[in-house]
């Protein structure tokens, strides 16, 4: 009686996936795409963000500050030079909390504006990355803020048919440290560009690659390029990685076709259970249970069998997906539901109503009942 399939129909549809795109700009980190930068991060190989701005130090009196700011003309400065000097009010800004919709800052912007499509590549960066030193604005169309972002926006876009695929994924990572991946047009550009070659990507640039379709919540023109990819360099990806392929399927509702990469995909799961963590663990079981068919219960079965032992130390997060992963195929295991359960009555004042709802909704679905009479008191 432990594991059961039911004969019955199938279910009338399917839950709807959504997805948004919100243009909260820096102020609004997203805990889940942080997690996952996190991953490329640890992993230590891929094209990221390395901040290079002067640290701590006195770099500008009061007096030095004013004079920057009463300068009436920037007219002929050196790039390099005018960058430094930005460099100088990013940090002294920082330490005083002056937002870069200070008027004081107006002209010195403009300057900015006008002159960072000349730049060098290695200035243009290095003025996203002080763009982060500064408080954070109060939205994405704050006086200035808007202004300097838009004019490096263009003048990243005007150079994207001319970088390779590392300085594509480097300058995408710069936008995601300021949180606009997802409002600006360098990123759109950039993964379209990438999405002409996913099949000739490594595997660390396909899943960055992904990293940033993800954050902007929309496939590219053929995203099975992914999944064919995906498919010949799983084994040199960690679980972890897969969990971030999985997060860009998923959230750009796309499935995965081919049996065999979802086989492979349970298969790598189940096998590291008692280490994965619990964002990564929600990741993939969301893509698998998308894209799983009756052929997989076998792997689902097993992975059920797997994960019961470790159920004490997920959240509760975690034990509801484990307790909807076979609702589509209307396939559960007794022993792992009666675990969920079991953490959920123990956790009552940490739940909420509509992870009530869910769990009662698997509950009925398959006429539940616990031997030891938990599910009584949910």
């Amino acid at each position: 009686m432990g594991r059961k399939l039911l004969q019955c129909e199938p279910l009338s549809g399917r839950a709807a996936i959504h997805s948004s795109l919100a243009n909260s700009g820096k102020i609004f980190p997203e805990r889940e795409n942080d997690y996952a930068h996190g991953i490329l991060e640890r992993v230590g190989k891929y094209h990221l963000i390395k901040d290079d701005v002067k640290s701590i130090g006195e770099l500008l009196s009061e007096q030095q500050f004013r004079e920057i700011c009463e300068r009436k003309s920037w007219s002929g400065v050196p790039h390099g030079e005018m960058v430094e000097t930005f460099e100088k009010l990013a940090v002294y800004c920082g330490k005083n909390d002056i937002k870069l919709a200070d008027s004081r800052l107006d002209i010195f912007i403009d300057a900015m504006v006008e002159l960072c499509f000349s730049f060098t590549d290695d200035l243009l960066l290095k003025t996203l990355r002080l763009l982060t030193h500064f408080p954070p604005s109060d939205g994405i169309n704050s006086r200035n803020f808007v202004e300097i972002w838009s004019a490096l926006d263009d003048a990243c876009v005007e150079r994207i048919d001319k970088w390779q695929t590392e300085q594509l994924l480097l300058v995408c990572d710069h936008w995601y440290a300021l949180n606009l991946a997802k409002v600006c047009k360098c990123t759109f550009q950039a993964t379209k560009k990438l999405g002409r070659k996913l099949k000739a990507l490594s595997p660390t640039n396909l899943v960055q690659t992904m990293f940033y379709v993800n954050m902007r919540r929309k496939p590219l023109l053929d995203m099975f390029d992914f999944e064919v990819n995906l498919f010949e360099s799983i084994d040199n990806l960690s679980l972890d990685e897969i969990a971030v392929m999985s997060m860009g399927f998923f959230k750009t509702e796309t499935k995965i076709r081919n049996p065999e990469l979802v086989d492979k995909i349970f298969q790598r799961v189940t096998a590291e259970i008692k280490t994965v963590q619990d964002i990564s663990l929600v990741s993939i079981m969301k893509i698998l249970r998308y894209s799983a068919k009756l052929q997989h219960i076998q792997l689902l079965d097993d992975f059920l069998i797997a994960v019961t032992p470790e159920i004490h130390r997920l959240s509760l997060l975690s034990c509801l997906h484990i307790a909807l992963f076979g609702t589509d195929m209307q396939f559960y295991n007794h022993g792992c539901l009666e675990k969920v359960i079991e953490r959920f009555a123990a956790d009552l004042k940490s739940c909420r109503l509509k992870e009530f709802e869910r769990l009662t909704f698997v509950m009925g679905l398959y006429c539940f009942t616990s031997p030891s009479g938990t599910h009584m008191k949910l």
